[in-house]
């Protein structure tokens, strides 16, 4: 996913940097080192698809409320061509899913549309999802509707599990 990932697509379709401009003086509040989210309310979609050359939308949707998260490089052992999470890197995710969640949970969004988080940066994929399934589990009752928007077919059917 990377640069051209789900995360980068919502920043350049949307009025998103207009809303963040504050740190640009200031230190912005995201980075690896720190599990901490960001909620930005009242984000406009404005632009269309990169298929299209993101054009200029001529109807404006409603505004949505974004949260990001700062990703960290995956702490991962390989074992026979497959990566998994160490010990600690397992539990880093679990605590960068869970504040994500926590986010989710008090912004008193009717829904939310999540991305395969950290997959794009060698997250082992099946673990990000079981995380993502266990920790969903966990504070059901608090969550809005929940679709994962994954950008690829094996991507898909493992978050569909």
């Amino acid at each position: 996913f990377g640069a051209d990932g789900p995360e980068e697509d919502i920043f350049r379709r949307t009025d998103l940097s207009r809303l963040l401009a504050r740190f640009h003086k200031d230190k912005y509040p995201l980075n690896a080192l720190d599990t901490v989210a960001l909620v930005t309310e009242n984000v406009t979609i404005i632009r269309g698809r990169a298929s299209e050359g993101y054009p200029f939308l001529e109807d404006v949707p409603l505004k949505m409320t974004v949260i990001s998260i700062a990703s960290k490089e995956p702490i991962v052992e390989d074992h026979d061509g497959s990566k998994h999470y160490t010990h600690v890197g397992r539990r880093e995710m679990v605590v960068r899913i869970r504040v994500m969640l926590q986010a989710v949970a008090e912004s008193k969004c009717d829904a939310v549309v999540l991305t395969a988080f950290g997959c794009g940066s060698n997250h082992p994929m099946e673990q990000v999802a079981t995380i993502f399934k266990e920790e969903i589990r966990k504070i059901s009752s608090e969550m809005p509707f929940i679709l994962f928007a994954v950008p690829d077919g094996q991507a898909e059917e493992v978050f569909k599990r």
